[in-house]
């Protein structure tokens, strides 16, 4: 799954005429702790970032403490978006920047599958890729980069 978005993230620089920076890509825990040292080791690069994208909710936390840490501001100084759409998401503040992801269709669609695979008869012989649609649900979180 980190891969799909980590494409996403480079084709979305991409598509908007900038180049990847791979030294940007850190992290390799879905913890709050994670969160925060990735997002420390990610501000002392040159030049710093303007944004940051989390790869999950527990990442975003640990970004943000980070972030108020180094005496950032979101989105003044830089902005956060983070996957998986949580409730609490609109009620931090700044109000977090979410990629949304149809949760109730993934899991009707692995039940589905699971289910399939617990009936007699044949089984899926080989894996099956289902790539459904995410929303961006744009809250405080983000705006343009600060002007240098």
């Amino acid at each position: 799954m980190n891969r799909d978005r980590v494409r996403g993230w480079q084709k979305g620089l991409l598509d908007a005429g900038l180049a990847p920076r791979p030294a940007l890509l850190v992290g390799d825990s879905h913890t709050i702790e994670g969160g925060k040292n990735a997002a420390l080791q990610a501000l002392a690069q040159t030049p710093r970032p303007t944004a940051m994208l989390a790869l999950g909710n527990l990442i975003a936390l640990g970004a943000m403490q980070a972030l108020r840490q180094a005496d950032l501001h979101v989105p003044g100084d830089i902005s956060l978006i983070t996957f998986d759409e949580q409730p609490w998401a609109a009620l931090l503040k700044p109000a977090l920047t979410t990629v949304a992801q149809p949760i109730d269709d993934i899991g009707d669609r692995a039940m589905a599958l699971l289910f399939s695979q617990l009936r007699p008869g044949p089984t899926i012989a080989t894996p099956e890729r289902i790539t459904l649609p995410v929303s961006l649900i744009r809250r405080e979180s983000v705006s343009a980069p600060p002007a240098h």
